[in-house]
């Protein structure tokens, strides 16, 4: 079981096509082939062009 709560709303959501988009993240689990859209893991470094593609500045990051 994972527990998941909401932190924080994105100024701009983020669509898997974004993330598809984005050189940076050509890496992440959650964008390659064959790959369910449940929950994956996300480095750090991921989450951080997460957050930038979102509109979120790194100070209002958690």
């Amino acid at each position: 079981m994972v527990d998941v709560r909401l932190l924080q709303v994105f100024p701009k959501p983020v669509t898997r096509d974004d993330l598809k988009a984005c050189a940076d993240l050509s890496e992440m689990m959650v964008i390659r082939p064959g790959a369910r859209l449940s929950i994956q893991p996300v480095t750090a470094a991921e989450w951080r062009v997460v957050h930038r593609l979102a509109g979120v500045s790194d100070k209002s990051s958690h």
